[in-house]
């Protein structure tokens, strides 16, 4: 069994050989608690200070982020891990949680409505951030914004079976195709690791049992976005490492590209870091234990090839370019793994070591003003108002 003990201590020397290399910041000889404590600071001064009145975050840089909800709830989502934390915090987090509550009331439908981009990221990060509010008002808004985000899931009550290889997952459509083929009729309509791991994470936060069917639904789907061989069928270790990729049928959003056709005849994709971030945790979510053969699968490829400097997968020449595009994402999904993946034999020591390389790292990278940026923009992390947010998300993981 892959213990979590082994999982870190297996990239200890990569992480340290990554800082080793970067940028000292005058802040450096601060205990790593109080810059970690800083940098979050200034990342929640940035976003404050690019927060529009009405309490939405709007993008200057993309117009599918300019709608409101899709950003609010995705920025409001990870400030609310530091919840509690200043008043200008708490009151930043209080309007963008007015301003998604205001926004779910029963004469909006989140499946059609033209308005939202990204219906069920803008449905998942406001569940997750009213989940955590008080008062009967967001909360009755929270459950609001809940059913529209199961509307989004492909399942029975769409018309999708259990042999439908889409079956389970969510997507970035604005509205959920309808199994007629059995295939979604566009790219955007196929579902994703990615909005289907912020959906899992939504139901946990609503407190929803592990044996709820849009939780056991969803878990269909991520097994069989696992590189793992079935039951029955041959091992292949080229193809099946345990790890994940993010979508079916579509070699060109799998960032790290095809893997070949197996002996069975089926196309095979690579496994890639952010993926087998998102898939470990939405195992979790789905409710296996440590010990299941998949978790410890996922388990020994981020064991095998984390690192605290790039985002990681065996990614071919000509799709070099595009490892980078996913850093910050993947800093957010893999800490929040390591975080979920609990084991009794773990050394706390070890945790705090490797946690700590990757918050120096993320130190190193933030800009004066507080933000971060990626210089790939394959998928926005270029915009501050998506890279912040998710290393934001990664320091708290740290924390």
């Amino acid at each position: 069994m892959v213990t979590r003990r082994q999982f870190l201590s297996g990239y200890a020397a990569l992480g340290a050989a990554a800082l080793a290399g970067s940028t000292a910041k005058p802040c450096d000889h601060k205990p790593l608690r109080l810059r970690i404590e800083a940098a979050l600071d200034r990342a929640c001064d940035f976003l404050i200070a690019h927060q529009s009145a009405d309490g939405a975050w709007r993008s200057k840089t993309y117009g599918p982020l300019k709608d409101g909800p899709s950003l609010t709830g995705f920025i409001a989502a990870s400030m609310s891990r530091l919840d509690g934390r200043s008043g200008r915090l708490q009151q930043s987090l209080a309007s963008a949680c007015d301003y998604l509550t205001r926004f779910a009331n029963d004469d909006i439908d989140l499946t059609s409505d033209a308005e939202i981009s990204y219906p069920a990221y803008a449905a998942a990060g406001a569940v997750i951030a009213l989940s955590g509010r008080c008062s009967a008002t967001q909360l009755a808004a929270r459950d609001v914004w809940l059913r529209h985000l199961r509307r989004q899931q492909l399942n029975e009550t769409l018309g999708w079976k259990q042999n439908d290889e889409s079956f389970g997952g969510w997507s970035f459509a604005h509205t959920p195709p309808v199994a007629i083929d059995a295939q979604p009729t566009s790219p955007l309509a196929t579902p994703n690791l990615s909005a289907t791991v912020f959906a899992l994470e939504a139901l946990h936060c609503a407190a929803c049992p592990r044996d709820d069917q849009a939780i056991q639904d969803a878990l269909v789907f991520v097994q069989r976005c696992q590189n793992l061989s079935q039951a029955g069928s041959a091992q292949d270790p080229s193809f099946n490492d345990g790890g994940f990729f993010f979508v079916h049928g579509d070699a060109i959003r799998n960032k790290a590209g095809e893997a070949g056709t197996d002996a069975s005849g089926r196309l095979r994709y690579r496994s890639y870091g952010s993926t087998t971030a998102d898939g470990l945790r939405s195992l979790i979510y789905g409710g296996l234990p440590s010990g299941h053969s998949r978790v410890q699968a996922a388990l020994r490829w981020l064991n095998a090839n984390w690192a605290a400097s790039k985002h990681p997968g065996n990614y071919p020449s000509d799709r070099e370019h595009l490892r980078q595009s996913l850093y910050f994402y993947f800093c957010a999904s893999s800490a929040d793994a390591i975080r979920l993946a609990s084991d009794e034999a773990f050394d706390q020591s070890i945790l705090a070591h490797e946690m700590a390389n990757l918050a120096a790292r993320l130190i190193d990278l933030q800009q004066d003003d507080g933000s971060w940026t990626n210089a790939a923009v394959d998928v926005r992390e270029d915009d501050p108002l998506v890279a912040t947010p998710l290393a934001l998300r990664a320091l708290s993981a740290c924390r």
